[in-house]
């Protein structure tokens, strides 16, 4: 019971911090893309790769690596710290004096400075991973909320500051360097190590092997997202490649509030009964299922008004992003199978298997992405989506091979979304065509009213379904419903 209760606190601090981290983060774009121009942000995608992928190295999987770890020593957090801190030195003097190739490659004469000066928010992030992954290993989710809220404020203030005073893509870069300076300094208020203890080889051995397969899941998952760029910044101009980054960043964000909230409290949950086989394979069928159950609903609705999402985060200018978006969206259901997928894999120290698959995944996503760019932005957005779809059914078989999980597991969790879906589906076509009927009425009324009725109709569909038939629903949907609409009737008696 203590357990259950424990779990439940870690997921409202966690839920906490991503919808507050979340909106934070979309006001933050929609202020900044009013400011710079797409080409600030096509310069900023490409100088990302370098600076996400030396973070990735620098730290090879230590911080996991101490949260899957049943037993850990002092000795094994000043390995980590130590171990961490040395190679994003070395990383970072080398990003340092081969940033002028990156430049020419590019044709972008200020790429130089920018990833010379950015790649120091990846020292800054080796400084903080180790209290970090501390805070989530012992959930202290709600530790873990004031520092990632604090540095969020903190930094998107100074962007914005930034932006307003002429910075231009300079703005993102003070914006992420003041983001991660803040973090690591909460982190360590909020989970300080002691740096006195000297670091252990025998240590490092038993984080390593773990860890470096974990890098390699991680490479993978860089490849799929911010390595695309590295691809891109060549094949496309740097204004549209502006438009993709935001449209991809814009899809990510849903995906993080879920995804990270999964990951965050099931990594930590799972690695605990790692070894109770049964165990595992319910909690892992049990929040697949309703994870599926709401994000395929939420990609249905953000695809379906994919024009108001850009017009509000991004504005009139960005218009060339709504059919792109509107297929990435589609993508948020399988994306989040995967991460749910990868935390039971890493939980289980499966990693190595893992990796070999995201590879094979890679590859198709790279090669059909090459083929897709003289097509156009919309194209590469429909290889994203068949590309996750091909990830989706990869990774599910990887799970299934290691749990004993039945075939059903393949779609059973998508047909019982399917409910929840429609009531999403249905509303969005019935409203849709009704403002069709009265072409007297402003654009710009139907084009945000549309959304917000038909956000209102599905939860009056999912209320009374889960009040008069909740068998139609996912069985933990109706739970869900069925306590908040309690908490609304008691709160109504106690008034």
């Amino acid at each position: 019971m203590g357990r259950n209760k424990g779990l439940r606190n870690a997921f409202a601090w966690q839920i906490s911090n991503v919808l507050v981290f979340s909106g934070l983060q979309l006001s933050y774009y929609a202020v900044l893309a009013r400011l710079l121009s797409k080409s600030d942000f096509g310069i900023i995608a490409i100088a990302n790769v370098f600076v996400n992928l030396a973070v990735l190295l620098s730290q090879i999987g230590l911080g996991p690596a101490l949260i899957q770890r049943k037993d850990v020593s002092k000795i094994h957090i000043s390995t980590t710290f130590y171990t961490s801190v040395f190679i994003s030195i070395i990383i970072y003097a080398i990003t340092y004096y081969t940033a002028g190739f990156f430049g020419r490659f590019y044709e972008v004469p200020i790429l130089n400075d920018i990833i010379r000066l950015l790649t120091l928010s990846f020292v800054f992030s080796a400084l903080g991973s180790t209290s970090l992954s501390l805070l989530q290993k012992r959930m202290k989710f709600n530790r873990l909320f004031y520092v990632e809220i604090g540095s969020a404020v903190i930094g998107m203030t100074i962007g914005i500051i930034s932006a307003l005073m002429g910075s231009g893509v300079w703005s993102l870069v003070y914006g992420t360097l003041s983001m991660q300076l803040t973090r690591i300094t909460l982190a360590w208020i909020f989970s300080p190590i002691n740096i006195l203890v000297e670091p252990g080889k025998k240590e490092l051995s038993e984080l390593f092997h773990f860890g470096f397969g974990l890098t390699l899941v991680r490479i993978n998952n860089f490849l799929s997202t911010s390595g695309l760029n590295f691809m891109l910044g060549k094949l496309l101009t740097i204004a549209d490649l502006g438009v993709f980054e935001r449209s991809y960043r814009i899809m990510m964000i849903p995906g993080k509030m879920l995804g990270n909230s999964i990951d965050r409290v099931m990594f930590p949950a799972m690695a605990k009964i790692q070894d109770e086989a049964e165990r595992i394979k319910a909690f892992y069928e049990k929040n697949l299922t309703f994870a599926l159950s709401l994000t395929l609903s939420a990609s249905i609705w953000l695809a379906f008004y994919a024009k108001p999402v850009v017009l509000i985060l991004l504005g009139p200018k960005w218009l060339d992003a709504v059919i792109p978006l509107r297929i990435l969206f589609l993508v948020l259901p399988f994306r989040i199978t995967v991460r749910m997928t990868d935390s039971f894999i890493r939980a289980k120290a499966l990693v190595y298997a893992s990796a070999f698959r995201k590879l094979l995944a890679n590859l198709f996503l790279f090669g059909l992405v090459f083929f897709s760019v003289k097509y156009g932005l919309t194209a590469i957005a429909l290889a994203i989506l068949i590309v996750s779809i091909f990830q989706y059914f990869n990774m599910i078989n990887l799970a299934k091979k290691y749990t004993g999980l039945s075939f059903n597991i393949y779609f059973k969790p998508f047909i019982d979304a399917l409910p929840m879906a429609l009531m999403m589906l249905i509303p969005a076509f019935v409203v849709n065509f009704s403002f069709n009927q009265f072409p007297l009425l402003n654009d710009q009324i139907i084009t945000f009213a549309e959304p917000v009725i038909t956000i209102i109709i599905f939860f009056i569909v999912l209320f009374l379904a889960a009040k008069k038939w909740p068998g139609m629903i996912n069985p933990y949907i109706s739970e869900l419903v069925d306590k908040i609409l309690r908490f609304i009737i008691h709160g109504k008696k106690q008034r």
